[in-house]
C-alpha cells in the first residue's frame, strides 16, 4: 500500500484507458495496483486511476480489487477518498478516484512529532471518517500512516466533523483522507480471509489481528490501529517494531506498550489514557466505537473532562496475568508459599516469645521467693541474736 515515487523509465508507458482519460503520470505503486494520474476529457479535471499492477491478475486479485471497489462505492465521507467509477484497463478493473495530490501521512510524521491538539484533531477527523465507514459495516483492516493521504483542506468546510483552526494548521493546512481499501471487508465476512491468514502490517495490527483469526477482527480492531497512529503522532514510534516480523507480531499480542509519557514527559496524561485505551489488548477494553473515540478526543481538545481513566493496579495486575497465565500460576503458588511460611514463622515467634516470657515469669518468682527466705533467714537470726543477748542479761 506504500506508494513510492516513479522512475523515469516507469513514466513513459501507462496503462490502456478509455479514451476519455488522458494519463499524465505514475504516481506510485501499491500492495496489488499501481496508481496513475489521469485526465478526465468530458468532466475536465484530474483524478487517480488506479490499475491492477503487471497484465496478468489471479482471480484472487481481481476478486480484491472489485471488492475494494464496491466497498468505497458505499462510502461518502470528505475523509476518505472517493471511488468515481470502476472501468476496465486492458481488460482488467480500474478505479477511477478522487485525485489527492498531498503525501501520505507516513512522509508528513517520519521526521516530526505532532502536539497534543495537532495529534488529537488529527485522530479525531479520523475516527470520523472510520466511523462512517463502521457504520456501512465496513472495516478497514490495513490503517496506518502510508494508507492516509494529507488533502487541501477547503476554507470554512468543516464536513463530516473535520477540524478548523490551529490543529487543521499544524498538518500544513490539509485534511486527512483514508484511502486503500484493499484488505477491507464487510463485518462478519470471512470470505475473503483464510483461517490463521495474516493481513495487515505488523506494527499497526491489532493482537487479534496478529493471532491470525479472522473472526475476532472488527471495528475494535480499526480502532487500536487507530491507538497506533496517535501514538506514533505523539512520540515519534510506533509501539512495537522490531526487525523480525514474527517478534514484532509476538509484541503486539502480549506486551504492553510504553506510556507516552515515557518517551515524552510533556504529554497530556488525558491524551496518553485516550491512547492506551485504544491500545488495550482485550478489544473489550477499546473504546466501543469510533465515534466514542471522536468524542472522547473532541472532549480533550475542549478542556473538558474525558471518560479514558489509567486502568488502576488490580486491573493492571488482572491484565498481566491473563496475558501471562503459566508465570501468573507460578507466582501465585510463591506467594501462597511465602504467605505459609510467613502465618508458621509469625506463630512460631510468638511460641518462642511465650516460652520465653514464661521463663522469664517462673525466674522472677523463683528470685522473688529467694529474696522472701533470705529475708526470713535474716529475720530468725535477728530475732535469736536479740534473745542471746537478754539472757546474758539476765545471768548477770
Amino acid at each position: 500500500s506504500v506508494l513510492r515515487a516513479p522512475s523515469a523509465a516507469e513514466v513513459a508507458g501507462g496503462p490502456v484507458l478509455p479514451m476519455r482519460y488522458r494519463v499524465q503520470r505514475r504516481l506510485g505503486q501499491g500492495g496489488m495496483g499501481v496508481v496513475w494520474e489521469c485526465y478526465d476529457e468530458v468532466v475536465q479535471r484530474a483524478v487517480a486511476v488506479k490499475v491492477l499492477r503487471g497484465t496478468s491478475a489471479t482471480a484472487d486479485e481481481v476478486r480484491r480489487f472489485l471488492q475494494e471497489a464496491t466497498l468505497l462505492g458505499r462510502l461518502n465521507h470528505r475523509g476518505i477518498v472517493r471511488v468515481i467509477e470502476v472501468i476496465s484497463a486492458g481488460g482488467l478493473p480500474a478505479l477511477v478516484m478522487e485525485l489527492v495530490r498531498g503525501p501520505a501521512l507516513s512522509d508528513f510524521i517520519r521526521d516530526r512529532t505532532l502536539s497534543d491538539r495537532e495529534a488529537a484533531a488529527a485522530v479525531a477527523d479520523l475516527a470520523s471518517a472510520l466511523q462512517h465507514a463502521h457504520l456501512q459495516g465496513i472495516v478497514h483492516r490495513d490503517l496506518k500512516p502510508s494508507n492516509i493521504l494529507l488533502g487541501e483542506l477547503l476554507p470554512g468546510v468543516n464536513d463530516g466533523g473535520l477540524s478548523e483552526g490551529s490543529e487543521a494548521r499544524g498538518l500544513q493546512g490539509q485534511q486527512l483522507l483514508i484511502s486503500d481499501f484493499g484488505l477491507a471487508r464487510l463485518s462478519g465476512d470471512q470470505t475473503m480471509t483464510q483461517a490463521g491468514q495474516l493481513l495487515g502490517t505488523p506494527s499497526w495490527m491489532s493482537p487479534e489481528q496478529a493471532a491470525g483469526n479472522g473472526a475476532k477482527i472488527t471495528a475494535a480492531s480499526d480502532i487500536y490501529s487507530l491507538g497506533v497512529i496517535l501514538y506514533q503522532m505523539l512520540t515519534g514510534r510506533v509501539p512495537f517494531m522490531t526487525d523480525d516480523p514474527v517478534t514484532t507480531l509476538a509484541l503486539v499480542r502480549f506486551e504492553p506498550p510504553a506510556a507516552p509519557r515515557m518517551l515524552q514527559p510533556g504529554l497530556s496524561r488525558d491524551l496518553e489514557s485516550i491512547c492506551l485505551k485504544c491500545l488495550s489488548k482485550d478489544p473489550r477494553d477499546r473504546y466501543g466505537s469510533a465515534g466514542a473515540l471522536e468524542l472522547d478526543l473532541r472532549a480533550f481538545l475542549a478542556g473538558r473532562p474525558v471518560q479514558a481513566r489509567p486502568p488502576g493496579l488490580l486491573l493492571q495486575l488482572w491484565r498481566w496475568s491473563h496475558r501471562n497465565p503459566a508465570v501468573a500460576i507460578l507466582l501465585s503458588a510463591l506467594m501462597i508459599f511465602l504467605g505459609g511460611f510467613a502465618i508458621w514463622a509469625e506463630f512460631a515467634a510468638r511460641r518462642e516469645r511465650d516460652l520465653s516470657r514464661r521463663a522469664n515469669d517462673a525466674k522472677l518468682a523463683v528470685e522473688s521467693k529467694s529474696r522472701d527466705i533470705e529475708r526470713q533467714n535474716e529475720e530468725i537470726e535477728r530475732q535469736l541474736t536479740s534473745a542471746v543477748e537478754l539472757m546474758e542479761q539476765l545471768v548477770l
